[in-house]
């Protein structure tokens, strides 16, 4: 079952807006909730406004569609199904519209071309594009949720550093946050931190192996050093060589890894 359809119609031609309004007031199933015959008028609505359906002539009085199909798809609003209408003929100008995301085009010049068969492909079409819209928001969504929780995992990181005494202002800190986190999402609690994780980090910060490691090592000693004993082992309740004051890089890292779960 279709749900009311919300149409913008971006058109010049009265005559052709006319025919539109008459046919869509016909319809159970469909809105006519915007009309232009103006490129960024049609742009400025969509922007604020959620459309079900464009109905997009090419020629208008002010721009052109084709420039409207191109800036809605660079956009990263959501965009709604797009029917074309235009008088062209250009095989090169037909595949720029679809190229933009035109879903359908239907030319004026065909004799069959009227408002009322325009909206019945409308009808039969828009529930298979609105499947394929729901897949890409969910898709969309997948992406969010895993990026947001990729993001509180290393907030949650840097929070249990920072509480351990570790400074944010060291580059080590950084170094350290990310090495955590690869570990956790690798689900790897044996990944090799010097081969594996180092060469990671040093292409991400454009740094040196070398300062990587040197970073993460004085991060750690300006975490350990002075420390209150409680405070280190209730964050940090794993065995080191205290006669060396404090843990070396990679059971640091591998150890603190295992405290967290994505």
């Amino acid at each position: 079952m279709i749900n009311v359809l919300h149409i913008m119609l971006v058109e010049d031609d009265p005559q052709i807006c006319s025919d539109f309004e008459v046919e869509i007031m016909k319809r159970k199933t469909m809105v006519l909730k915007y009309q232009t015959d103006c490129e960024q008028n049609a742009y400025n609505y969509l922007e604020v406004h959620d459309i079900d359906v464009l109905i997009l002539d090419i020629e208008l009085t002010e721009g052109d569609g084709l420039s409207l199909l191109e800036r809605m798809k660079e956009s990263e609003q959501t965009k709604p199904f797009v029917v074309v209408v235009t008088n062209t003929v250009s095989h090169a100008t037909l595949n720029c519209m679809r190229s933009y995301g035109a879903d359908y085009i239907y030319q004026k010049r065909n004799q069959s071309y009227s408002a009322s068969r325009v909206l019945g492909i409308v009808e039969k079409v828009y529930r298979y594009h609105n499947s394929d819209l729901q897949r890409q928001l969910e898709k969309r969504l997948d992406v969010y949720n895993r990026e947001k929780a990729d993001h509180i995992l290393k907030m949650n990181i840097s929070a249990e550093l920072m509480r351990m005494g570790f400074k944010r202002r060291l580059v080590g800190f950084t170094y350290i946050v990310d090495a955590i986190y690869f570990i956790v999402k690798s689900k790897r609690p044996d990944m090799h931190v010097t081969s594996e994780v180092y060469p990671i980090l040093s292409e991400m910060h454009e740094a040196t192996l070398d300062a990587v490691e040197c970073g993460i090592r004085n991060s750690i000693e300006s975490a350990f050093v002075g420390a209150r004993v409680d405070v280190l082992l209730r964050h940090y309740p794993f065995y080191y060589d205290e006669s060396k004051g404090k843990p070396s890089n990679t059971d640091f890292i591998v150890n603190m890894a295992s405290r967290f779960k994505l």
